[in-house]
């Protein structure tokens, strides 16, 4: 975070949006191989995460995300 919030100050003058994703448990090959006990089927899916970028790069030229936590819907909110 303190690169992101370092980064999107540095570029703002020159009209560049710097934004962080946060994603919890998500289903890739990685978590996979790294945890095999996990099970799958509470991963958060790897499309939520493209919706997501999706998302904030079709904002308009007036707004910007500054960060976006994504959980898994059996984590403790916050």
């Amino acid at each position: 975070m303190g690169l992101t919030k370092s980064l999107a100050a540095e570029v703002q003058e020159y009209g560049i949006n710097v934004s962080v994703i946060l994603p919890g448990g998500v289903d890739t090959d990685f978590i996979g191989a790294a945890r095999p006990d996990l099970d799958k089927s509470i991963l958060i899916p790897t499309s939520d995460i493209s919706k997501t970028v999706l998302f904030m790069l079709g904002l308009s030229g007036n707004s910007v995300v500054d960060e976006i936590y994504i959980r898994r819907k059996t984590s403790k909110p916050f």
